[in-house]
């Protein structure tokens, strides 16, 4: 299980480094927007 949340985090936090990186414009809000 624990495997799995680490997997599900990693997940997530290669979406976040993704469209933050496509909304260059956008960096300012990058957290933001995230979701």
């Amino acid at each position: 299980m624990p495997k799995l949340v680490t997997w599900m985090n990693n997940q997530r936090v290669g979406e976040l480094t993704n469209t933050r990186r496509r909304n260059r414009n956008a960096s300012d809000n990058g957290m933001g927007k995230a979701y």
